[in-house]
């Protein structure tokens, strides 16, 4: 599973949601934790989004290039 975040991460920013709809992550927290742990820069972005109307803060993880 954490391969298939890496290659994502790669292509761009992801989110709790997108990572749980294109990768079927539910933890993204934990494989982010695992993939930092095996050496992976990872950065934590704080986005804005609208949910119902509303301006709500989003996590959002990109993969630093080595």
């Amino acid at each position: 599973m954490e391969s298939a975040l890496l290659e994502r991460l790669g292509r761009g920013p992801v989110t709790p949601l997108s990572a749980l709809r294109e990768l079927g992550i539910f933890d993204l927290d934990a494989r982010i934790a695992a993939l930092r742990a095996a050496g992976h820069v990872i950065i934590r972005d704080r986005v804005e989004a609208i949910y119902l109307d509303e301006p709500c803060h989003l996590a959002a993880f990109r993969l630093v290039p080595k």
